[in-house]
């Protein structure tokens, strides 16, 4: 289910972007990924390690996290117990924050999405991110719609299922597209066809990866998803020219 909200901030419309439940899950940890969104992520249950553009953040109950728009970062799961959600704001912010409410909050809003996933209605919520948008934005009115942004959905499938062993009916699925359609699409929004983005994006992320952190190249190629360090070696080496 990927749908968008609208909202006002000051005179201007924007858009409250989520995908499959808002993302809510339990997984213990998500790859470093960035979107092209600010992101307000909600913990409510155990702890969880977030790390934004190489620095650690440890959230508890009840934080919500805002996320400017291509920052990157990812979750670890301290506790087993660990559920989250999160969304996405098109507004220009660019400070990272981290504010705390009520534990209960959190809880009753994650219990909502599992009612809306349900019946399929997500505006049901439009109460919840309203409050939580509030910690960030002023003068804020929503109102409901499908997403119809393909620019957006292609730009997330690949920033979060990079690693994996994924193809084009993969993506195909998602936009409830034919494998076609998809690709016409992904060169459309990308510049390449669906192999070459997505080989792109991954050595985008390796090659960040070398340069901050103190990962070997041999994990670095498992991280992005390669299963042969000759080709990963071979497509780093291209990339360098």
């Amino acid at each position: 289910m990927n749908n968008e909200l609208t909202l006002k901030i000051g005179s201007k419309n924007r858009k409250v972007l989520f995908q499959n439940g808002f993302y809510a899950h339990t997984v213990q940890s998500t790859r470093l990924h960035k979107h092209n969104c600010a992101e307000i992520h909600v913990v409510a249950k155990a702890q969880s390690a977030l790390i934004v553009d190489g620095k650690a953040h440890t959230l508890s109950d009840g934080d919500i996290v805002l996320i400017p728009r291509e920052t990157s970062h990812c979750f670890k799961s301290i506790d087993s117990r660990h559920k989250s959600a999160g969304f996405q704001v098109d507004y220009p912010f660019n400070r990272f924050a981290v504010k705390n409410v009520p534990r209960e909050l959190t809880e009753e809003f994650l219990r909502e999405i599992d009612l809306c996933a349900a019946c399929g209605d997500y505006t049901r919520i439009a109460a919840y991110i309203n409050l939580f948008c509030s910690y960030f934005f002023d003068d804020i009115a929503l109102s409901a719609a499908p997403i119809t942004d393909y620019s957006f959905l292609i730009e997330e499938f690949f920033s979060n299922r990079y690693s994996e062993d994924v193809h084009l009916k993969d993506l195909a699925e998602t936009l409830h597209l034919s494998q076609r359609q998809t690709e016409r699409l992904v060169i459309k929004h990308t510049g390449k066809p669906f192999r070459k983005e997505l080989a792109a994006v991954r050595l985008q992320t390796a090659k960040f990866l070398l340069a901050t952190t103190k990962m070997t190249p041999t994990a670095v190629c498992e991280y992005v998803g390669y299963k042969s360090y000759a080709g990963f070696f071979k497509a780093m080496k291209k990339l360098d020219k």
